[in-house]
């Protein structure tokens, strides 16, 4: 069952930060709710996709293929978004998103997106927004992990109590 619009918003604050509940209702109108079972893959590696994801209950592994084999690249817990890269640039695939048990997602295609542009433009960008700040967070990670691969100094502090906490060298 898709959730009410005011429960939506509570889950993805990032998205519903600058919806009206309206906006919210018909973005929800437009997506597709699918149960995974343990083992069941909702993206796989190579195949083509143009949805975004949004998990309500359950956790998803996501895994990379690499030369020896397949890496967890992270699991993800309600609340997370997936495959936001396909919303935004339709194509294959770069990881295998598996349940690890019983989750609920709902999704977001790249047709209900354009549709929804025409009634809802505040609602289009908010999910807009909310996934520029989900791939920046991943970039940033992602960043990070190279850094460390590479043996370099940490980066700054993001926040402003990183920040103070690297001032007066509690961490």
């Amino acid at each position: 069952m898709v959730p009410a619009s005011q429960d939506f918003a509570r889950q993805f604050p990032q998205l519903a930060g600058h919806c009206r509940d309206e906006d919210i209702a018909a973005m929800l109108s437009r997506m597709s709710l699918r149960r995974l079972q343990p083992g069941e893959h909702l993206i796989e590696e190579g195949a083509v996709s143009d949805r975004v994801y949004f998990l309500l209950d359950g956790a998803l592994d996501v895994r990379l293929h690499v030369t020896s084999g397949s890496k967890t690249a992270g699991t993800f817990g309600p609340g997370s978004v997936l495959g936001e890269v396909a919303l935004l640039d339709p194509g294959p695939a770069t990881a295998t998103v598996t349940a690890t048990v019983t989750a609920t997602v709902l999704g977001l295609g790249r047709a209900a997106l354009d549709d929804l542009r025409v009634d809802h433009p505040r609602a289009v960008s908010s999910v807009l927004h909310a996934l520029a700040a989900v791939l920046s967070e991943r970039i940033r990670r992602a960043s990070d992990w190279l850094g460390e691969v590479r043996g370099l100094p940490a980066p700054p502090p993001r926040t402003l109590l990183g920040a103070l906490r690297a001032l007066i060298g509690a961490g």
